[in-house]
């Protein structure tokens, strides 16, 4: 949850990048059995 105490309106950007990669890491780690599948092409 993002709270900003502001009455103006602003953009807001979200960074994806980290949680990809982490989910990248746990894929190839095979941390994740019933989704091991998913890397091997």
């Amino acid at each position: 949850m993002i709270q900003v105490n502001n009455p103006e309106p602003l953009w807001v950007g979200i960074n994806t990048a980290l949680p990809n990669r982490i989910i990248k890491l746990a894929l190839e780690q095979k941390r994740f059995p019933e989704l091991a599948n998913l890397l091997q092409r």
